[in-house]
Formats: C-alpha cells, sequence, structure tokens
C-alpha cells in the first residue's frame, strides 16, 4: 500500500501544481466552509494555515478571527500536532516545512493551548481525497494521529483536481466527514451533497 500511496501523491501533486485558478477556487471553498451550519455553529474551530499549493486559508484565518469565539491553529512538535488558540496574524511566523506557525514565545502560555477534544470542527488539508471521506495525507500522519483523539466534525478543503475513486487507505488513517471544494460541498457520511452553484445553504 505504501507504494500505492506514494504513486497517488506524486500524481495528485503534479495535478494540484498545475491547477492555475487556486486563489479564485480557494475563495469559492472558504466562503462555502464559512456558509455551513456545522462551521457558523461551532465555538472552536481548528484552522491549517496553507504551504505551497494546498486550498488558501489565511483570508479564512482572518475573517474566522473577526467572527468566530475560538480560533485554533496548529503546529509541529517532533511527531505530534499541537494546538494553539490564535487571536492575531501578527502572532504568526514560519516555522517547520515552512509552514506559518505561532512564535515560540507564545506558544505554551496556558490560556493559548486548546485541547483536541474542545476543537468542534476541524479543517483538514491533504493531498487526495475521494467522496467516502478517504484522505490521502503528505504521509508524515499528524493528522490522522490527531483526529483520532478528537478534532470534532472533520471538513476536508480541496480542489476538484484532488479528487480521485478511491484513496487507499490503512486501519489507522481517518476519514473526514465533509468535504469542500471549488465545485461542491459533499457530505462523506451520507454519500450526499450538491454542487456549489445551486446553493447549499
Amino acid at each position: 500500500m505504501s507504494s500505492e500511496k506514494a504513486s497517488l501523491r506524486r500524481t495528485i501533486r503534479a495535478a494540484r501544481r498545475e491547477f492555475v485558478d487556486k486563489e479564485a477556487a480557494s475563495k469559492t471553498i472558504v466562503e462555502q466552509v464559512l456558509a455551513m451550519p456545522t462551521y457558523r455553529d461551532a465555538k472552536c474551530v481548528l484552522w491549517y494555515l496553507d504551504v505551497r499549493d494546498e486550498v488558501r486559508t489565511l483570508d479564512g484565518v482572518r475573517r474566522a478571527l473577526s467572527q468566530q469565539a475560538s480560533v485554533a491553529i496548529p503546529w509541529c512538535d517532533e511527531k505530534e500536532l499541537r494546538l494553539f488558540r490564535l487571536r492575531d496574524l501578527a502572532e504568526l511566523e514560519t516555522g517547520r516545512f515552512g509552514i506559518l506557525e505561532p512564535r515560540v514565545s507564545l506558544r505554551f502560555e496556558d490560556d493559548r493551548l486548546v485541547n483536541a477534544d474542545s476543537v468542534d470542527v476541524t479543517l483538514v488539508p491533504g493531498v487526495a481525497f475521494d467522496l467516502s471521506g478517504g484522505r490521502l495525507g503528505h504521509g508524515a500522519g499528524f493528522y490522522d494521529r490527531f483526529l483520532s483523539l478528537g478534532g470534532g466534525t472533520r471538513v476536508g478543503l480541496a480542489f476538484e483536481c484532488q479528487l480521485v475513486d478511491a484513496v487507499p487507505m490503512a486501519d489507522h488513517d481517518v476519514r473526514v466527514d465533509w468535504l469542500v471544494t471549488e465545485s461542491r460541498v459533499w457530505d462523506c457520511r451520507r454519500g450526499l451533497g450538491v454542487h456549489v452553484c445551486d446553493s447549499p445553504w
């Protein structure tokens, strides 16, 4: 299975890299996320901060900081994903893997630590997804380990070019509950969804 996953990562990364409309597609995806009832009802949302060719989330984080009761972001500590309560984008700096992370001086302040079980919605990045909620990450397992502990409703964010018929899944791999692309909002648990142009909410 590892070779199958590696081959799929290469294929989808190339497709995502060649996708030229990332900014407009990301804007549509973020708008759909902000409109989801599950998101609107959440008291604490974990937003990832995009890197390289991922769905752009920074504008969503900026808007969430003015709307959401609590915004958390992840950062990598050895092999674990830790969560930080973000209050201002000025608290970020470039960290491991070139990803924006909380400043080192703030990471362990008591009022900034967030537990996985206090997160209502987690916005999940990935390399490839399928409509059953299968997700292929970058291979380090950060999100699978975290999501096995909590994280509330799991919402995968992806461009349509990242969708495949079936993601190879091992026992420890964690599926997402929802999938949002520039073209659809899909409930992976029920196998139901709508096209974005149909105004789902």
